[in-house]
């Protein structure tokens, strides 16, 4: 056997060993470490498509979102083309974060915000199912009642607004341990960057804290 075909079945077993291993990967993590893949040569861009078109509802949603802006617009990339990460510029892509944010002070915010792209909000005080009213794109980790005699009014709380002109697909990812589902708010941006945005309380007990 030559060295080339010995390179060959090489090439062939760490495909099949690594394509299996993307079966046991759940997502949206699953989708971060095809691109990975993808980008070290060891699966096709079709193998990375069909990993990629085989999300949820929710990620699906998100996909006809973007085909239908690029529809608009000519110019932007749809969420399987070779540019997803090229359409995510650090030094353009903007990023802001305010802090006791009553839900009437959301306009003047928004008016000094709009060269961001994505505007965290930490402590909101929104109970389900209020919303900022804003035709920005709002994701949502909701707070608690402040105690047992005002159910309307609530306590911590997060939220992601995303400007309608920004264009990077976005996937939250909702946690299923308790405390990362009340004290964090997670994304994937462009499908590989994972961004984490936390509120630790005072009160959280250290126990909990290092968990994070």
């Amino acid at each position: 056997m030559t060295q080339d075909e010995r390179d060959t079945i090489a090439t062939e077993l760490q495909t099949t060993r690594i394509e299996r291993a993307l079966q046991h990967i759940r997502a949206p993590v699953k989708f971060a470490v095809a691109r990975f893949f993808y980008e070290q040569q060891w699966i096709s861009k079709s193998k990375l498509d069909s990993i990629v078109n085989k999300h949820n509802p929710q990620l699906s949603s998100i996909f006809e979102q973007t085909e239908t802006t690029a529809e608009q617009d000519p110019t932007t990339p749809t969420a399987n083309d070779d540019t997803d990460m090229d359409m995510f510029d650090a030094s353009s892509t903007q990023f802001s974060h305010a802090i006791s944010l009553p839900k009437q002070a959301i306009s003047p915010i928004l008016q000094l915000s709009q060269t961001s792209d994505l505007l965290f909000i930490t402590e909101t005080w929104l109970l389900p199912p209020n919303r900022y009213p804003t035709t920005w794109s709002q994701y949502h980790t909701y707070g608690l009642p402040a105690n047992s005699y005002n159910v309307h009014r609530g306590t911590l709380g997060l939220a992601l607004l995303v400007n309608p002109k920004c264009k990077l697909p976005i996937y939250h990812v909702r946690h299923e341990h308790p405390l990362l589902a009340k004290y964090s708010l997670s994304i994937i941006l462009c499908f590989k960057i994972l961004i984490h945005c936390l509120y630790l309380p005072p009160s959280l007990e250290t126990d909990d804290v290092v968990m994070f």
